[in-house]
């Protein structure tokens, strides 16, 4: 369970998005008291989120395909990650279609498009793995792992991947 900690940064990264948007517009004491009055600093710990979810999953990777670690706990920490940031997902969608409403608020639904972008790519690679191990110990075909580890980079159909991908870890190994 321990090796499982390297996930946490990956599964938190879209709240902090949020965690910023609401110290930005809603609780400005947050800005004051901890960043000093520049909201700024809240883009700097956003970089720095994407920095360390990013290392997270390059060791994590490696780890989970040299160890041999189990298909079953993997697939289910992908398909837990991609189902606990559905709501953030939700609100990042529903804030960057209201900010594209505006003229003065545009570069913050650009950002939102490419924040989201960094994150499926590191949800991705979590659940490309999945597959690996999935398909190392035999329980899906080759074709099966190729599709689904391309639809872990694809918006919505990751998640339907992911939990198709839990589904098939908890068979028996193929002949």
């Amino acid at each position: 369970m321990k090796r499982f900690l390297l996930l946490i940064p990956v599964m938190i990264q879209p709240y902090i998005l949020l965690f910023a948007l609401y110290s930005i517009f809603i609780n400005q004491y947050i800005v004051e008291r901890f960043f000093g009055g520049n909201g700024l600093w809240l883009l700097f710990v956003i970089f720095v989120t994407i920095v360390i979810s990013f290392i997270c999953t390059l060791v994590y990777m490696p780890f989970c395909l040299a160890k041999g670690w189990g298909a079953r706990q993997t697939a289910f920490f992908n398909m837990l990650i991609k189902l606990v940031q559905i709501p953030a997902y939700l609100a990042i969608f529903v804030l960057g279609v209201l900010f594209f409403l505006t003229i003065f608020t545009y570069a913050f639904s650009v950002f939102f498009v490419l924040f989201d972008c960094i994150t499926i790519f590191l949800t991705g690679l979590v659940g490309l793995t999945a597959n690996l191990r999935v398909y190392k110990e035999r329980k899906c075909s080759g074709s099966f792992a190729a599709l689904n580890s391309v639809c872990q980079f694809v918006f919505c159909i990751d998640v339907i991947s992911a939990v198709i991908v839990y589904i098939c870890s908890r068979k028996e190994p193929v002949q």
